[in-house]
């Protein structure tokens, strides 16, 4: 084995290949008495980035749930970007993190796209949101000064979502 170039004492994970498969390893480097060894531990059914396992997804059936959950999230963003009534709106969404759920963002301007000064949005009264289905929470992430406040709040559903928003957009008004 290669000399590993990581710092005593610390974690980093890799890939290695062990019986002709990719697996995932943690490898530490410690101390034992004068010598220094290198531990590898495998990290079964793990995703790299995260801690947590992921439980009954293969390679295959792994990839047609990505899709799906894509797709399914393609639907609600379109949903969402419907039942907003504002002169300028924007959805989009994140999965980043999968299997984890996903994560759907607003941006509404209570002015019309071609009176924003040099443009920008951020230079228009408008507010970012956040909303995570999972939980229920819709946030503020950003806004102007000049807009409205808007407080954190719970939203379950697509329907409170538009509510809530379209109620933020009438209060400017």
């Amino acid at each position: 084995m290669a000399k590993s170039k990581i710092p005593i004492g610390t974690k980093r994970r890799t890939y290695r290949k062990i019986n002709g498969q990719k697996r995932l390893v943690e490898v530490t480097k410690k101390r034992d008495g004068e010598k220094v060894k290198v531990v590898e531990k495998k990290l079964e059914n793990r995703n790299f980035h995260t801690n947590w396992p992921v439980k009954g997804i293969t390679e295959i059936d792994g990839e047609k749930k990505y899709e799906s959950e894509k797709s399914k999230a393609n639907t609600i963003t379109g949903e969402i970007y419907d039942g907003i009534n504002a002169p300028y709106k924007d959805a989009s969404f994140s999965m980043l993190g999968y299997p984890r759920p996903t994560s759907y963002f607003v941006s509404v301007s209570l002015d019309k796209k071609d009176t924003w000064p040099n443009g920008y949005l951020m230079n228009s009264r408008y507010r970012k949101f956040s909303w995570y289905p999972d939980t229920g929470e819709l946030n503020d992430i950003s806004g102007s000064y000049k807009a409205p406040k808007f407080r954190k709040t719970k939203a379950r559903n697509v329907q409170e979502v538009h509510n809530k928003i379209n109620a933020w957009v009438k209060k400017g008004e």
